[in-house]
């Protein structure tokens, strides 16, 4: 018996210091993992210039145009899915606050495909997708202004912040500006002051078809739809269609005919928000702030 325990007790301490060497091996051979943090970009150059940060935020809508007709047809069904056509938009934040994916914005029922063919059907305009995109920029002293990189716009703020620099930063209409102070806004000699503006337009949405038959162009004209939309300055100041004219494939293999599907813009008018103001100071400089 007593055999039998020695023997017990000398393989316990074997295994054990088995275990312990594989436990100590492991560890050479395992490395930490050394974690090491990028290297902070250069920003030097901007603080010593700016005057003025700035992210420009772009509203992104795919709008789908359809015609959804009641049909137990399922080629009828297969081709007004093909048919349908898509657009993407830039626009203002209101604008892109208000659509909702998948939340029709305008039908309009096909009165005269009832009257000449018996069918019932409506073309729908409806939001299928939103993106929004960032830009960022500083402005020098003499107006210029530079593209940078979230990284450096990032920077560049965390030191304004960390030198207790004053800065007055306003988000307006899809922009946030930060102007850099060099003393508290009411000591500069306020030269001008005037409402911030919103643009819009109205794009009126019609698909010209190049066929000879009288009824289909009645029903094009018939079936135009117009939308209101909110649009940044730079879209704003553009005229004409609303995008670029495109030939759909879809009509021709499903309907013998080919069409294009129109986006003009037939109204524009621009809107004072009072909310906003853009101030004007002796020395030259311009401020959005709130009112």
């Amino acid at each position: 018996m007593r055999k039998y325990l020695i023997m017990f007790v000398l393989l316990g301490i074997f295994l054990s210091g088995c275990i312990d060497g594989q436990i100590e091996d492991a560890s050479k051979t395992v490395p930490t993992p050394v974690i090491t943090e990028m290297p902070r970009p250069d920003v030097s150059g901007i603080l010593e210039n700016a005057i003025e940060l700035r992210e420009e935020k772009l509203h992104f809508v795919t709008l789908e145009f359809k015609k959804e007709q009641f049909t137990l047809d399922p080629f009828e069904m297969i081709a007004n899915e093909a048919s349908a056509e898509h657009r993407v938009l830039m626009v203002g934040e209101r604008t892109y606050d208000q659509y909702e994916v998948g939340k029709t914005i305008s039908s309009q029922g096909d009165t005269l495909g009832f009257l000449f063919n018996g069918e019932l059907s409506a073309y729908v305009i409806r939001p299928i997708k939103k993106e929004m995109l960032s830009q960022y920029f500083w402005v020098a002293m003499n107006g210029t202004q530079s593209e940078i990189s979230k990284e450096q716009y990032s920077e560049v703020m965390q030191q304004l912040k960390d030198k207790g620099r004053q800065l007055l930063t306003v988000p307006y209409s899809g922009s946030v500006s930060t102007a850099i102070l060099e003393k508290p806004l009411e000591q500069y000699g306020i030269l001008h002051k005037e409402p911030m503006s919103r643009y819009f337009m109205t794009i009126e949405v019609k698909s010209e078809t190049f066929t000879l038959s009288v009824v289909k162009m009645l029903r094009n004209e018939a079936n135009a739809q117009k939308i209101t939309i909110e649009v940044p300055k730079e879209v704003f100041d553009k005229t004409g269609d609303a995008w670029d004219p495109q030939l759909s494939g879809g009509s021709l293999v499903f309907k013998g005919h080919i069409s294009e599907l129109r986006g003009r813009v037939i109204k524009k008018w621009q809107e004072k928000d009072e909310a906003y103001i853009l101030i004007k100071t002796k020395e030259g400089r311009e401020f959005v702030s709130t009112k």
